[in-house]
């Protein structure tokens, strides 16, 4: 099984937090209509204010799917143990690894104890971008944007010919990788999203079981106050 790493999952969490801010909005909305409607009837007080707690259920149901397919689609399949690699594809990527570490390999000295070099970016504000891909640190790529892995020099020839090496590098391995293998691009349904589906088939049948019994409340109220 693939190992998760933390400060992918920092990033992904910072990801979910529009979907969160949505959905506290609703829950606001749905608490104020059903707040406003005190002074109805009471049969037209039920029908708001159950209407309002299902409107409620399911914005919950709808930004848990967005979370889970979405940001969190790649955590949730590590997580489940479904982030398997083949045994062929475990060959060809060693054999890719050594190739590159042959042909890129860089040596370098610390002078003055201020070497902000590694083989990756989390931003922590210490490391300079550009100093990183100048000194072959191709992985400096990573594959999400933050706030300080842009280059800030983008005008002279060697910065422009470090970041276009980077790039080749970059790609060169992802097209040579598992990433581009038919397993990967087609990899049909995880047992999790099965298994999420399933239970949004569930929860759609409960909700609308739920709206007939609401429906039916009502009428039965409104008939019994002779509305």
């Amino acid at each position: 099984m693939l190992q998760i790493n933390w400060q992918d999952v920092a990033n992904i969490l910072t990801l979910c937090v529009p979907y969160l801010i949505a959905l506290g909005v609703i829950l606001l909305i749905g608490i104020l209509v059903m707040i406003a409607c005190g002074k109805m009837d009471r049969p037209a007080r039920y029908l708001v204010r159950r209407e309002s707690l299902l409107a409620v259920l399911l914005a919950l149901v709808t930004v848990v799917n967005l979370i889970c397919f979405g940001p969190m689609n790649s955590l949730l399949t590590l997580s489940a143990g479904e982030g398997q690699i083949t045994e062929e594809s475990l060959h060809e990527s060693e054999a890719l690894v050594e190739e590159i570490a042959d042909e890129g390999i860089v040596l370098l000295k610390n002078e003055g104890q201020c070497l902000p070099l590694t083989d990756y970016f989390i931003g922590n504000g210490f490391m300079n971008f550009d100093q990183m891909i100048r000194n072959g640190n191709d992985a400096a790529l990573v594959a999400y944007p933050m706030a300080s892995n842009f280059v800030a020099d983008t005008q002279s020839a060697t910065s422009l010919l470090a970041m276009r090496k980077a790039c080749k590098n970059m790609m060169y391995t992802i097209v040579n990788s598992r990433a581009c293998s038919d397993e990967a691009i087609h990899p049909g349904l995880h047992k999790w999203q099965k298994a999420a589906i399933v239970i949004d088939l569930l929860l759609a049948a409960g909700l609308i079981a739920l709206q007939a019994l609401v429906i039916r409340e009502y009428r039965y109220k409104k008939r019994k106050a002779g509305v």
